[in-house]
This record gives structure tokens, sequence and C-alpha cells, in this order.
């Protein structure tokens, strides 16, 4: 299966919470995720709660790649998030209330498979601007 369908078909089950499909089909067993404002996490029952905020917090989600290459095992997408801050959003700060406002990120992803599976997964985005539009005063 090509980089770009994986990554299709993964965002499609997470939007729908097919949360079985998502960790277990799609994540290797010690997948690693980078991403600013945490440690590195490894394995899916580290990274498993990260996108279980995400979507509690944005039931909306939604992504859009907006460009996307890939080269052997490495797939790399600038991405356009958006979601409606509707549910708490646990971050390593704390947990922020729900707003209801629409918040849009972006982000530069960097993810490496191995045998069809996402095996690292670096995300690149501006945590303060994603923050500061949800009204989180960083200090």
């Amino acid at each position: 299966m090509h980089a770009d369908e994986t990554m299709n078909e993964f965002w499609s089950a997470f939007r729908a919470g097919r949360w079985a499909e998502v960790f277990t089909r799609y994540l290797a067993d010690d997948c690693e995720f980078v991403m600013p404002g945490l440690p590195p996490l490894r394995g899916r029952t580290q990274i498993a709660p990260l996108f279980e905020a995400y979507l509690t917090a944005f039931p909306d989600f939604s992504v859009e790649t907006l460009h996307a290459i890939s080269s052997g095992d490495t797939w790399a997408a600038e991405s356009r998030y958006q979601g409606t801050h509707a549910g708490p959003l646990s971050t390593a700060d704390g947990e922020v209330p729900p707003t209801q406002r629409v918040v849009q990120w972006q982000s530069a992803d960097l993810v490496r498979f191995r045998d069809g599976r996402i095996a690292s997964w670096h995300v690149y985005h501006d945590r303060i601007a994603f923050l500061a539009q949800l009204g989180v005063a960083l200090g």
C-alpha cells in the first residue's frame, strides 16, 4: 500500500473513532511519536491517549493534506488541521476546558513506515500559536 493511501485510511479510521483499527492496523508496536510540548511517546499505550484526547477535544476534527511527498519508507506532508474545541483538551500544561472556538493549525509531519505500519511520526507545528487560539497563555 502506498504511503499516501495508508495515511488517508489512518485519518479516516481516526475521525470515525475506530481505535482498534487505528492503533493495531496502522501503528507498529514500538511506534515513536514526537510532537512539540510533549516528551517522545513510544508504543501504542503511550500514543493512543494523545490521539483520543484530540478527538475528544475536537469532535469535528478534520485534516487536509496540502502537499505530500514520499520516498521509500518515508512520507512527508504539510497538512492543515481544524476542529471546534467542544470538549476538554488534555495538555502537558493541564486541561483546557472547551472554548467552542474553531481552531486551525498547520503542521509538517515526517512519517516513517516499517512493514506497512507507522514506525515513527515526527510532528512540527507552532504549539504556542495553537494554544493561543484556545486562549491559553503560556508563562
